[in-house]
């Protein structure tokens, strides 16, 4: 494992654990079919998400210069045959800091546990959304209504 890869306190702060001995590998390779930036790239597990499927792999294949030398993955546990492209869901970052940097700022801002600071993301997303359907909604109901209630007899 690579001892220089974020210290276990910072890990512990944004909801993570470090992984011993690597870890998660196999089942990397299991859910990773052709076509998958990951596909047949050498990966050692570094940490992993308290409270959800997130792992972080370092990247000790070189043959995928230029994608990042950290990725986290959205593992996904399927029994059946590899998932296609793009599942498992996966993100590169170029260091240890830019990962650190992203989840620091995807926890903190709401005051959530940060270790699903992906979904943190999404979540956020999702009430954007959800809050921009109602007022669409609101607003059509008063055009329905002001048309009811102005038109001739």
């Amino acid at each position: 494992m690579s001892e220089r890869f974020i210290a276990s306190e910072i890990l512990s702060e944004l909801g993570w654990e470090r992984l011993h001995d690597g870890g998660f590998e196999d089942e990397l390779e299991r859910e990773v079919a052709e076509g998958h930036p990951l596909f047949s790239i050498h990966v050692r597990g570094i940490a992993r998400a308290l409270g959800s499927d997130d792992v972080v792999f370092e990247i000790i294949d070189s043959v995928e210069q230029g994608q990042g030398k950290i990725v986290e993955v959205h593992l996904t546990w399927i029994a059946s045959a590899p998932d296609v492209p793009p599942y498992p869901l996966t993100t590169f970052y170029q260091s240890e800091s830019e990962w650190i940097e992203f989840h620091e700022q995807c926890a903190q801002p709401i005051g959530l546990h940060p270790g699903s600071a992906r979904n943190l993301r999404w979540r956020r997303h999702y009430f954007g959304l959800t809050l921009l359907t109602w007022i669409g909604v609101g607003i059509l109901l008063i055009l329905l209504t002001l048309c009811v209630v102005l038109s001739p007899p």
